[in-house]
């Protein structure tokens, strides 16, 4: 199956890719012809992470043809690549502290004293409190909702 449904090409600003590199991993020792292949074997989602791990192999990708989705499908593979980097408490276990917004698509915490401050003096209170309650628990309950300030601001 081929995954260039009208998918533009992916690109890399000139001085990341002219910058010096230093190579500490092994994996970063294979010869670009392997790490070709690692890219092509792997999935879009795969590809990206692999970029954006360091400067020799977003230089790779770049020879390897990544593409990056139009914006229509960006937005879920923005919540794939968010979720990955979700941030962990000392266990290994998400963050109740945070959610991802599904409209500004950022990390936000979920925590009723950071939200306080953010109040906007056209917004009344209690409509206010009563969405910073909402956002703790949907983002509790998985479900896909927007922070507060999304919800004033966009809607």
């Amino acid at each position: 199956m081929s995954e260039d449904y009208g998918w533009t090409p992916f690109i890399i600003p000139k001085h990341l890719l002219t910058s010096p590199i230093t190579l500490s991993s092994p994996l970063l020792c294979l010869p670009n012809e392997l790490l070709f292949e690692i890219f092509h074997h792997t999935d879009l989602l795969g590809r990206l992470c692999l970029a954006f791990t360091c400067k020799h192999l977003l230089q790779v990708s770049a020879s390897a043809s990544l593409r990056k989705p139009r914006p229509v499908l960006q937005r879920g593979l923005c919540l794939e690549l968010l979720r990955l980097i979700e941030p962990l408490n000392a266990r290994g276990r998400p963050k109740m502290s945070w959610a991802v917004c599904h409209d500004c698509l950022r990390y936000r915490p979920t925590k009723k004293c950071y939200w306080a401050t953010k109040r906007r003096d056209w917004v009344i209170t209690k409509n206010w409190q009563k969405r910073v309650n909402s956002w703790k628990v949907t983002h509790f309950l998985q479900y896909s909702e927007g922070c507060p300030e999304c919800y004033y601001w966009v809607s």
